[in-house]
């Protein structure tokens, strides 16, 4: 997988945009422990020290680029979650849209659950300046859940805040571990579980359960 880095790195300066062109390119080719800095400088045409201007480390690097990644996720989210026509349909698509590009992108730069974890401090850096997009469109679907009758009135910012830890579970956790199919039916279990929840039968006050 090749990233879409913005042309906003072309424009403001050629240097930036090429070494991360080529950190993409690298760190898709041999993955991310691999590559080294030598090697995206290599590749970018550019001196190291020249790099070092722009980019202190490969981290540094990998983060610019998840946040171009990022910037492509969400717009795939908006598109994928617009393509349901229910409320609970819409919801089933973000948290599955997620994963899937997820791990498309740690196949790509061979990131193992491990590197995954270690990398999650880059990842959630760059992912927080999208986070409250996120939770605007979650709440907008719920609210809308509530108001068609599908769902039961309640706290459309709380709930909107827990679907996105769920999200960033089924990334590190699933995305890591499963094929795209498995990763599909899991999604599907769990989104059956959020809209009909976990009790096998109504319960009254003071119920067994």
């Amino acid at each position: 997988m090749r990233v879409n880095i913005s042309d906003t790195y072309a424009k403001a300066n050629g240097k930036p945009y090429d070494i991360l062109i080529a950190g993409s390119k690298l760190f898709a080719k041999y993955g991310f422990q691999k590559t080294t800095v030598n090697e995206i400088a290599r590749e970018a045409g550019v001196a190291k020290g020249t790099m070092y201007k722009y980019f202190r480390s490969k981290e540094e690097i990998f983060s610019a680029i998840m946040r171009q990644e990022n910037q492509r996720m969400m717009q795939i989210l908006r598109e994928g979650v617009e393509t349901e026509t229910t409320p609970i349909g819409k919801i089933r698509a973000y948290v599955l849209v997620k994963a899937l590009e997820f791990k498309k992108a740690i196949d790509s730069y061979s990131i193992t659950k491990e590197v995954a974890y270690e990398l999650q401090p880059l990842i959630e850096a760059e992912r927080v300046k999208f986070a409250e997009e996120e939770i605007r469109m979650l709440e907008s679907i719920l609210q809308e859940g509530v108001k068609t009758g599908c769902f039961r009135e309640n706290s459309s910012s709380l709930t909107a805040r827990l679907i996105t830890a769920i999200a960033k579970y089924v990334d590190l956790e699933l995305a890591t571990e499963l094929d795209d199919e498995e990763i599909r039916r899991t999604v599907d279990k769990w989104t059956d579980m959020l809209q009909h929840g976990i009790s096998a039968k109504p319960q009254g006050p003071g119920g067994a359960c």
